[in-house]
Order: structure tokens, then C-alpha cells, then sequence
């Protein structure tokens, strides 16, 4: 298998945003500690880093779309967790971000 590695060389200024859902917490806030964590150990400052907390999985595409066009942040992470079973609308997940 191919590895890639590199280091994350710094602009002055950047931001970083992670999206991640609320539900499904028990997951999704060991993803946002985890993305949080690999950003601190590559140097990125805490207060350079924006949590956006949505309600679903279902509402992440669209706000990380919006937050990509505003252009304030270098990167996005966008972290959710979707879980089969009743009710339907769990059975539910878009596959890409919508097109405005």
C-alpha cells in the first residue's frame, strides 16, 4: 500500500473549521477531540479552529458548502456519524454536498 505523508506548513492568519453532527454524540465528540487533537500536534493554535455543531448528518454537506464559499477557512473537516435502523429517516444520507 501507498503512504503519503507530509507537514503542515502554516500560513499566517489560517483558520480551520471542523463540522460535525450532534447527533450520535458518542461518536461524533471523539471525532471532533480526535480532529482537534491532530491539528494542535501539527501546531495549529486552538483559537484558530471553529466547531460548527449541526443537529444531523443530514445538515452537513450544505454548511460545509456554505463555509468552503465564505472562503475564511483553510481547510474544513466535516464529521458525522449515520446509523441504520427505525426510523426511516436514519435509513437516509446524502452522498454529495448540493449544488447551490
Amino acid at each position: 500500500m501507498t503512504h503519503y505523508e507530509g507537514d503542515l506548513r502554516l500560513p499566517a492568519g489560517a483558520r480551520f473549521a471542523i463540522l460535525a453532527s450532534r447527533w450520535n454524540a458518542r461518536i461524533t465528540d471523539a471525532l471532533v477531540a480526535g480532529a482537534r487533537q491532530c491539528l494542535a500536534d501539527n501546531g495549529v493554535p486552538e483559537d484558530a479552529v471553529d466547531v460548527v455543531r449541526l443537529p444531523g448528518a443530514w445538515e452537513l454537506p450544505l454548511a460545509a458548502q456554505r463555509l468552503a464559499a465564505a472562503g475564511g477557512h483553510r481547510a474544513l473537516a466535516v464529521l458525522g456519524c449515520v446509523g441504520r435502523g427505525a426510523p426511516a429517516t436514519t435509513n437516509t444520507s446524502p452522498t454529495c454536498a448540493p449544488k447551490a
